[in-house]
């Protein structure tokens, strides 16, 4: 219950305000060292660990800036939570939402700008491919959001809770 309530008050605040105050991962932090501390088998400490790790993994997703500080950080408490083999199916069913999203978001573009056809500089902007000097990726005419990635882990992570069968994480 609290990874769901985590999961989705992630995704509720990144669609809204682009962003994901510290004070909720550090609340979910907190209350998963705790959760764990009551098992009474060193667990807390393991699940600590598990923490470090994956934001070790995920961190060149920040560095290569392919996803957000709050992403990452939410990509390693879900996969602290979860585990590594059901984080790889979490990760594969957050690309299937975002691509979704991303096409979904190009094609609307098209049509509120009332073009008839694609023309290549329409559909694959390259400038908006290319890193800046600066480091950045620059935005092109189609890029003018950015796409939710916490709203896309959320929904990878129901899914994988419920596929997992879902009683178990409504504890």
């Amino acid at each position: 219950m609290v990874t769901l309530l985590y999961v989705s008050l992630c995704g509720i605040s990144d669609i809204r305000h682009a962003a994901i105050k510290n004070g909720l991962h550090l609340g979910y932090l907190v209350v998963m060292v705790f959760v764990n501390a009551m098992a009474n088998d060193g667990s807390a400490r393991s699940y600590l660990l598990r923490t470090l790790t994956a934001l070790f993994i995920f961190f060149p997703l920040y560095r290569f800036r392919l996803a957000g500080g709050a992403d990452v950080k939410m990509l390693a408490l879900t996969g602290a939570t979860f585990g590594p083999m059901p984080m790889l199916n979490i990760l594969l069913y957050a690309a299937i939402c975002g691509s979704l999203l991303g096409l979904s978001t190009v094609f609307l573009t098209r049509i509120r700008r009332g073009t008839s056809r694609w023309t290549e500089r329409q559909f694959l902007p390259v400038d908006a491919l290319r890193p800046s000097w600066t480091g950045r990726v620059r935005r092109g005419p189609i890029f003018d959001q950015p796409i939710p990635l916490a709203a896309c882990l959320a929904v990878g992570t129901w899914q994988q809770m419920m596929a997992e069968g879902g009683g178990r994480w409504l504890i």
